[in-house]
């Protein structure tokens, strides 16, 4: 038999099997996309996952596969494409996790410009695992291959095309109500609060993605039991009361004798978020051969600990919409603030200034265009923003010519400061200078060096030139303060860090309990400074991110919303750890998981009662709440 005789049984066979064959194609398609998805996820508990659950996660690729072929009527189209489309994903996920240690997400779909803008900082290298996704896309290509053989003589009728239409999205849509997002689901709830090793290797990729993107579509989700009457009772209690009030009575009082007013002035406030600014101490018992914030560890008159953010590695912009606005996430998962929401007029520390007669400015040497903050920024109400083409004097550090020092981006700040109005200030500096990826410089030019034998000689190199950037910000926030201590102007200065960098996960050894590692891995540091006394003020060692505006309001002495101050009187003291992810911690380091009862389930009620109410006007806006009155 020749090869074309060959080739002719073999077609004939395919074409025999028909519908059937097709069928069956494209449930290897969607097991095959499962291993795909798992892999290229990094999952290193596959072996373990339990049956259920790795055939819901099948089951959802299947039912995507159904989806194309019910608007095509082909099941080599919709073999050929969702191949295709997954090995891409699955490619960019194993670059993500690399980079980030996170997942790609409904919100990346939003950031792809970002994404962009920092791609070329990072050594994109061919390995093993971008290795299988190509030849497992080759391999669903040749299934459609042999599917398309077995449809090509079916001919296309729009009445049958109609019926199938009919029919798949009635089970299309039955299997996504009852096995992904009505109330008693098959797949479990709150899935993307959960760690990366809690949640997607242990209910695979496809069942945490499905929620996020229910989560982004819904972009804040209502809380249970809310109700416009409580809000507007909560509006009628808050409002009342004197607003700024200190009080150093009570137990769980944290606001004693604070600064409120210095010879008939009131501070300036000056807020820098540091990219990937972290203590690896935290989570790995760690030695170098230098101090790594020698200066900010010995500082006097200042409040120190740990801020809970919203993302382990990535998502700045996350954590600087918690820190500008004191509004949780935890109602908004899955989405990007900036490109999500808007942000015209809404509720933040900077209205609340605004309506003080703060002069506002931001300043962020990135591209204007990076999570649309030339859009936000604005429309949040700053009255000046900056962005790295608006000075030409920037610095870097050997060859990490991507990111700008931080002491080059707080010299510029200070000539903007110094050349604002008369008035009192705000100004926020969201930072670059310790952006990933960590390979930049040649290895003898790390400043700092690990002690320890961490594995693997790649994570020393990052983590050498990793914490050499760290000590630079110590040295550029020591230049900074010292600055700042010769203006007669009274200045308050907050300085904290928006995430990890993107290889925590891979140093975090130390033996600590699952609650107590996760709220650490969240945690990045805050230093409070004032070139005033700031008397006796006493802060939690691990406080939410959200309570920063509430905070430095209280701290400064100005005015808060009743909102504000319902953070800062009476949760903080009690629930000091609001996080955006499953669980939130209380004053005596006890965690509780949401949703579920708690002593503080009335308390965290309200707050997200208010936090939803500001962010929809569901039942009426209570402005009483979130903003100051007639002054």
């Amino acid at each position: 038999m020749n090869e074309k005789e060959l080739w002719t049984r073999i077609k004939s066979k395919i074409e025999r099997g028909g519908a059937w064959l097709s069928w069956a194609l494209a449930l290897i398609t969607a097991a095959g996309l499962f291993v795909l998805t798992e892999v290229c996820n990094y999952n290193t508990k596959l072996a373990q996952m339990s049956g259920k659950n790795i055939l819901m996660n099948g089951a959802i690729l299947f039912f995507v596969l159904l989806t194309v072929y019910v608007m095509t009527d082909r099941w080599w189209v919709s073999i050929g494409f969702c191949g295709i489309l997954f090995t891409l994903l699955g490619i960019i996920n194993i670059y993500s996790m690399l980079f980030r240690s996170t997942p790609i997400s409904a919100r990346d779909l939003f950031n792809a410009r970002s994404a962009m803008n920092v791609l070329g900082s990072y050594d994109i290298a061919w390995n093993k695992r971008v290795g299988f996704a190509v030849c497992a896309g080759v391999g669903f290509c040749l299934l459609a291959f042999i599917s398309f053989l077995a449809e090509r003589k079916r001919k296309f009728t729009w009445k049958r095309w109609a019926v199938r239409l009919v029919c798949g999205a009635a089970a299309i849509g039955a299997f996504f109500w009852w096995g992904c997002l009505s109330p008693h689901a098959i797949k479990p709830a709150n899935l993307s609060t959960l760690r990366y090793e809690e949640g997607y290797q242990v209910y695979g990729f496809m069942q945490v993605s499905v929620e996020i993107f229910q989560k982004a579509a819904y972009k804040v989700a209502k809380p249970a039991g809310y109700t416009w009457e409580q809000v507007a009772e909560l509006e009628k209690r808050l409002a009342g009361q004197k607003r700024g009030q200190e009080s150093d009575e009570g137990p769980d009082c944290l606001w004693k004798n604070g600064a409120k007013e210095l010879n008939g002035q009131t501070p300036d406030i000056i807020l820098i978020i540091n990219e990937s600014w972290y203590d690896l101490t935290l989570v790995a018992d760690l030695t170098t051969d230098v101090e790594v914030m020698p200066y900010i560890h010995n500082m006097e008159n200042t409040l120190q600990g740990y801020i809970v953010g919203p993302m382990i590695s990535g998502g700045t912009n996350l954590s600087e919409y918690e820190a500008l606005t004191g509004n949780s996430l935890q109602l908004m998962q899955g989405i990007t603030p900036f490109n999500s929401l808007n942000m015209e007029g809404a509720m933040s520390m900077v209205s609340c200034l605004k309506e003080q007669g703060y002069e506002t400015a931001v300043m962020h040497p990135e591209t204007r265009s990076t999570y649309n903050r030339i859009i936000a920024y604005p429309a949040m109400g700053f009255d000046s923003y900056y962005f790295i083409d608006d000075f030409e004097e920037w610095d870097y550090w050997e060859q990490r010519t991507e990111y700008v020092t931080d002491a080059s981006c707080f010299r510029n700040m200070l000539k903007v400061y110094d050349a604002m109005e008369d008035g009192p200030r705000f100004f926020y500096n969201l930072t670059t200078q310790n952006h990933g990826d960590y390979v930049h410089n040649n290895f003898q030019k790390s400043t700092v060096h690990v002690q320890e034998d961490l594995g693997e000689e790649w994570l020393g190199y990052r983590a050498n030139e990793y914490l050499s950037c760290v000590n630079l910000t110590d040295q550029a926030f020591k230049e900074l303060t010292e600055e700042l201590a010769k203006r007669e102007r009274p200045v308050l200065v907050c300085m904290l860090g928006d995430h990890g960098p993107a290889f925590l996960e891979d140093v975090a050894h130390r033996e600590l309990a699952q609650e107590e590692m996760n709220m650490r891995l969240h945690s990045t540091p805050y230093v409070i400074w004032a070139n005033y006394d700031l008397g006796e003020t006493e802060l939690p060692k691990f406080m939410g991110l959200p309570y920063v505006p509430s905070v430095l309001l209280k701290l400064s002495g100005a005015e808060l919303t009743p909102y504000y101050q319902y953070m800062a009187e009476e949760m903080l003291p009690q629930v000091p750890v609001l996080t955006a992810y499953a669980q939130y911690g209380d004053k005596d380091g006890e965690f509780y998981v949401y949703g579920e009862e708690s002593p503080y389930e009335e308390l965290l009620n309200a707050y997200f009662y208010m936090e939803y109410n500001t962010l929809t006007g569901k039942g009426g806006q209570a402005e009483g709440l979130f903003h100051l009155e007639e002054r």
